[in-house]
């Protein structure tokens, strides 16, 4: 049987009525405006053809697209209120503006991280560095950055450097129940599909990366292990699920393999190069607050920034007694052959910022402060140097941080070696 999307269907109608009389797309139970029962209508039909005739599935498919999915919730919740006609927006960017807190979506999506083999509670980070073998060329960070929507099974977050020389630098994914894990491209109605990661061994599926080039999407992707040990600077990781991937246009480029550790995500990377396999290998974790255990830098030359939570929660149910404090660290470490020696104009060795999302500056240590103009130096031969602050989130007088994103940096004050690592953290309030 010929099918026909409900949004042609609606055009056809609509052609032979007045204006006044277009239908709301997003009004999937025809009472005349779009709330919180249109939702629950497109809840209740997720998954459901349109085309068998169960009941509102053919007007919960918003979009016209031949299924309902996330993409109907979004049209529907962006149209809460609404009573007149509005075409619907299908685009990522729709879901910059969305504020959970106003109760319109349905809280994070509770996943087991000892199962979770993609966990992207907002605040996670990964630290990678990548090379071939013992050389290090290159260190990089992937963090979850916030949560932009949720619904039924379906809780996106943006992540950020997550293929980091693959544009664009920040990506739309979420993960399901099923251990599945999508991206949603822009301006894009459908899902590319990463991983199933809990599917059986052997299973095979279509890897598709937006704005990938043509070494690394599409590809073929085959869950090959279940039982994989991964050895990596974080540790070692056992039951990891190994991936590989076939299919690409290049004879020296694209992915090779991965391995997902439980509870952690990628821990391991493999790609093709003319000089041979390029391994990322994962340095440093945090999930869910948590630190991943092992030497935190195992080999390699650098600097990183620690806090001892994403998130960070203002309780102004009165009397306000306290406002939370930020437990920070800054780690330089050198694991290479050589000896570094850092040289320092005064008494100061560090300094810690916090930045608010629009770039203005909400606090530094060395604000205040007095440092003795002596002449330093630090000399740092396969190990670390760690500087810890407690950072009050109080802006004077029991006043609290605004709700939002933060960014921490930590800086090694050396003027001929300074080094600097950053991170973000969440504020949020309870009244």
């Amino acid at each position: 049987m010929r099918r026909i999307s409900v949004v042609a269907l609606i055009a056809m109608v609509c052609s032979a009525l007045p204006v006044s009389a277009e239908l709301l797309l997003s009004d999937v139970n025809a009472d005349g405006q779009v709330n919180v029962l249109d939702l629950i209508t497109v809840r209740n039909a997720l998954g459901k053809d349109p085309a068998e005739g169960a009941a509102n599935a053919d007007r919960a498919d918003v979009n016209g697209d031949g299924a309902v999915n996330i993409l109907d919730m979004i049209n529907v919740r962006n149209s809460l209120g609404a009573k007149e006609y509005s075409p619907p927006d299908n685009s990522p960017e729709a879901l910059a503006g969305l504020d959970d807190a106003a109760g319109l979506s349905d809280s994070p999506v509770d996943v087991s991280l000892l199962t979770d083999y993609f966990p992207l509670q907002g605040g996670n980070y990964w630290l990678y560095q990548r090379g071939w073998g013992d050389y290090v060329w290159e260190q990089y960070r992937v963090e979850v950055l916030r949560r932009a929507y949720s619904c039924h099974y379906y809780t996106f977050y943006w992540l950020a450097k997550y293929f980091p020389h693959q544009p664009p630098a920040e990506r739309l994914v979420c993960r399901t129940y099923s251990g599945n894990v999508y991206e949603w491209p822009r301006n894009v109605n459908a899902l590319n599909l990463w991983y199933r990661l809990r599917a059986p061994v052997g299973t095979t599926w279509k890897f598709v990366l937006e704005g990938g080039d043509t070494c690394y999407s599409p590809l073929t992707a085959t869950l090959a292990g279940r039982n994989e040990t991964v050895s990596v600077p974080a540790g070692v990781f056992h039951d990891c699920v190994k991936i590989v991937y076939s299919g690409s246009n290049c004879a020296d480029a694209g992915l090779i393999a991965e391995y997902f550790a439980p509870g952690v995500g990628l821990v391991k990377r493999e790609e093709d190069s003319f000089a041979g396999t390029v391994e990322t290998v994962l340095v440093e974790a945090r999930i869910d607050g948590s630190m991943v255990p092992g030497n935190p830098v195992a080999r390699g030359f650098g600097a990183l920034v620690k806090a001892d939570a994403p998130v960070y929660t203002n309780n102004l149910m009165p009397p306000v007694a306290a406002l939370p404090k930020l437990e920070a660290e800054l780690v330089v470490f050198n694991h290479s052959n050589e000896p570094v020696t850092f040289n320092f104009i005064c008494s100061q060795r560090f300094d810690f910022i916090i930045t608010n999302s629009d770039g203005e500056k909400m606090y530094r240590w060395s604000d205040g402060r007095g440092f003795m103009d002596v002449l330093g130096s630090e000399t740092l031969a396969n190990g670390m140097l760690r500087y810890r602050v407690s950072i009050p989130l109080d802006l004077g007088g029991l006043k609290p941080y605004p709700d939002g994103i933060y960014t921490l940096e930590g800086r090694l004050t050396s003027n001929d070696r300074p080094m600097r690592a950053t991170l973000t953290f969440q504020v949020r309030s309870v009244h």
